[in-house]
């Protein structure tokens, strides 16, 4: 029986077809695992177009139920591409000389497609890696979705490799109990707009590393200072003062515990006191750290 539909050979039109990607099956290099004639076995590659297929209820309204088999005119094929019919939002799967003839998709050269089962190689690989780590670290998908940039970062890293470090995973799941317990914002308070230099005591909300001078790299903080019943906030760098402290600090620790863990005093959370200018842009409750001196910590931000 002809075909009248609009995929038909006579009826596609290629200008309403978005282009998904290309797939099918490749042999492929492998001496581990070779079929019974001593071939290398082959490989998939183009998966993501197979599983939104197969997501979608392929043989539903496919003119053919089979993805390996051409939807315009119906011949089987080994390498394909996955199209979406934009009206109907249907994806169907072309192949052969339809690919290139009638669908106007190029085909992929074998160079290309051994790229291609290499990047579905390295897919499947971070996602095997990225079930074991959250089967391991129970909590851990939910930790990585915290309102926090390193979050944000960490979540990015594991997308892209699959897995973190011990580190990284202890990380993300402190982050998120930081944000879980930080203390609500108090309310906006002007910063002294006097030009005078004031002596203050203020905690360290957070450092991070910024670049610098002739392509270094230099540690800023952003430090809350409460007044009022409120408080204003200030930025600037860390003190050279605070990073010697933090050296003694750490060396005073070893000293009465050898074996401390975690010797080095952390800055987030500090209490620090020092006195300088602060020059106010457009936020009155916030400014820029200038010149600190006299500067000194009060206590670590964990102790």
């Amino acid at each position: 029986m002809a075909r009248n539909d609009i995929h038909s050979t006579k009826n596609f039109q290629p200008d309403d077809y978005d282009f998904v990607d290309h797939f099918g099956h490749m042999k492929v290099p492998n001496m581990d695992r070779q079929d019974h004639e001593g071939f290398t076995l082959s490989e998939p590659y183009g998966e993501h177009v197979m599983a939104e297929y197969d997501e979608r209820g392929h043989g539903k309204d496919n003119p053919h139920a089979d993805m390996f088999q051409c939807d315009i005119c119906g011949a089987r094929f080994v390498h394909g591409a996955g199209l979406i019919h934009r009206e109907t939002n249907l994806l169907i799967t072309v192949g052969g000389q339809c690919m290139e003839g009638i669908a106007l998709v190029g085909s992929l050269k074998v160079g290309q497609k051994w790229e291609a089962v290499k990047r579905d190689r390295k897919r499947r690989e971070r996602a095997g890696k990225m079930r074991k780590m959250l089967v391991e670290n129970p909590g851990i998908n939910a930790a990585l979705k915290t309102d926090h940039y390193i979050s944000k970062d960490l979540r990015a890293k594991a997308l892209e490799w699959g897995d973190l470090s011990e580190k990284q995973i202890a990380l993300a799941f402190k982050l998120q109990s930081d944000v879980a317990n930080r203390p609500d914002e108090l309310e906006g308070r002007p910063v002294p707009a006097d030009g005078e230099r004031h002596t203050v005591e203020a905690t360290i909300l957070g450092t991070k590393l910024v670049d610098g001078y002739m392509g270094g790299q230099e540690e800023k903080m952003l430090v809350q200072v409460e007044v009022d019943g409120g408080a204003f906030k200030l930025y600037g760098g860390v003190p050279a003062a605070i990073a010697d402290a933090q050296w003694d600090g750490q060396r005073q620790r070893l000293e009465d515990d050898p074996e401390h863990k975690n010797a080095w005093p952390e800055l987030k959370g500090a209490k620090i006191k020092f006195t300088a200018r602060f020059k106010i842009k457009d936020d009155p409750n916030f400014a820029i750290i200038s010149r600190p001196t006299k500067v000194s910590v009060l206590k670590w931000g964990d102790e």
